[in-house]
């Protein structure tokens, strides 16, 4: 048993050496809920650019798209993990406890939160395509300054260099992707469409509670994840 543990755990370790490379390149639902507690809401910066530099023995690649405003429970153990309803004033729940939602508006609204994470996630989609294109095309580059330093044409001072350069460029080329706009917009207009849908599920009374903690957080999305 103990060797087949032992081989179970190297198995492992080689399927990573194989596939980690290509997993962040298929990294198909960047917001993926399992794990997160049902009213969290999800934003991402666009500004972070997400690229592991290549050189002569690391090829160039990606890093996973990770959005913020979401709570991974990895410190929560056996059926503590899924008691989220229970955790104490974190993001909205703070606002919801106030209000005195009833439980079918809280169902109501947890559903609301699980259509805001299925439309972040199909912008950051968006924007992982742009950004491979720009990674395969440095990838193509590199392999060629690789190439050249193997047949002895440049030096390994001369690849290094040219692959420093190739690492400043493909950054550069991420930060102006023209979707990076598109993007910040989608994933706003997001944030708006689930504010809508939690206003029409609240009584006059909760309504004017609810957009007075908005006010306090003055819309911005970080203050209220």
């Amino acid at each position: 048993m103990k060797n087949f543990k032992i081989k179970a755990i190297l198995l492992t370790i080689v399927a990573i050496g194989i596939f980690g490379f290509v997993s962040c390149d298929k990294f198909d639902n960047p917001v993926d809920d399992s794990d997160y507690t049902p009213t969290r809401v999800v934003f991402y910066d666009i500004n972070e650019i997400n690229l592991q530099e290549g050189n002569l023995d690391q090829p160039i690649t990606c890093e996973p798209i990770l959005p913020l405003g979401v709570d991974r429970l990895d410190n929560r153990k056996g059926p503590d993990r899924k008691k989220d309803e229970k955790r104490p004033n974190i993001g909205f729940e703070e606002i919801f406890r106030l209000m005195d939602l009833t439980p079918e508006q809280y169902e109501v609204i947890k559903a609301y939160f699980a259509e805001h994470r299925d439309c972040v996630s199909s912008w950051l989609k968006i924007l992982r395509e742009a950004q491979m294109k720009i990674i395969a095309a440095a990838r193509e580059e590199q392999k060629t300054i690789i190439a050249k330093y193997k047949a002895g044409e440049i030096t390994r001072e001369e690849a290094a260099a040219a692959l420093r350069d190739l690492n400043q460029k493909t950054k550069e080329a991420l930060k102006n992707l023209p979707e990076n706009t598109e993007v910040r917009k989608g994933i706003q207009d997001c944030f708006e469409e689930l504010i809508a849908n939690i206003k029409s599920e609240l009584t006059p009374e909760q309504l004017t509670m609810f957009e007075r903690w908005l006010a306090s957080k003055n819309g911005n999305i970080r203050n209220i994840g």
